[in-house]
Order: C-alpha cells, then sequence, then structure tokens
C-alpha cells in the first residue's frame, strides 16, 4: 500500500534509481528494516486507529523521519500513546505539519525532561 516513490525513497542509498531498475529486480535496498519497520506502522495505524491516510505520501514520509531521525522515538510508545487519543491524529498538508502533530501525541503527558525532540532547528 506504500507509494513506489515512497518505498523508493526509503530504500535506496541512491535517490537518481529509477522504476525500470526496481522492475527488472536490480535495485539495492539499503534500509529495508526501517522500511519494513514503517510500512508495519503505517498498516498498524489504519487498522488500530482507523487513520485512512496511514499510507499517504507525506505521513509515510513523516513516520520514516520519526524512525530514523528522531531520537528516542519508539514505535510502540507512539502507538500506545496514539490510541489513547486517536482523534489525535488528522491528515495534514505538509511535513512539517505531521511532525509538529506526532511530536503532541509522542509527547502527550510527558514531563520536559523526557521529552522525545522531532523538528530540526
Amino acid at each position: 500500500m506504500i507509494s513506489f516513490s515512497n518505498a523508493k525513497a526509503m530504500l535506496a542509498a541512491n535517490s537518481d534509481k529509477n522504476a525500470e531498475e526496481f522492475k527488472a529486480g536490480l535495485y539495492h535496498a539499503c534500509d529495508a528494516h526501517n522500511a519494513e519497520t514503517v510500512a508495519n506502522l503505517a498498516e498498524l495505524i489504519k487498522a488500530e486507529a482507523n487513520f485512512k491516510y496511514a499510507f499517504d505520501t507525506r505521513f509515510v514520509a513523516s513516520m520514516y523521519y520519526c524512525i530514523t531521525a528522531v531520537k528516542g522515538f519508539d514505535p510502540k510508545v507512539f502507538m500506545r500513546k496514539l490510541l489513547h487519543n486517536p482523534k489525535a491524529l488528522v491528515r495534514c498538508a505538509t511535513h512539517k505539519q505531521y511532525m509538529e502533530m506526532l511530536s503532541g501525541i509522542y509527547n502527550y503527558k510527558t514531563t520536559e525532561t523526557h521529552k522525545v525532540r522531532f523538528l530540526l532547528a
């Protein structure tokens, strides 16, 4: 259910790879573990939080960023907090808006010293 462009971005060391290499089986995947984690998390979010936009390009890219670049991000903690308030998850227009929303969900009722920082300065 993940778009080709998202799969390509998550799996390729070189973003110049093209669809023909993928179709021919010559595509080199370099981050399969994180890509699989994101795909599984998106499936879980769609099923358990009933978020119909879980496979939208910006949402998947934001979740990938959380998994790979947000120090301290734990998908299990995120799901636990999300399931306490699934209506907090809404469709956003930009990556930045998704990151702000995901940060708010993840850090809800978390002391300042234990909050996870999501956005780059």
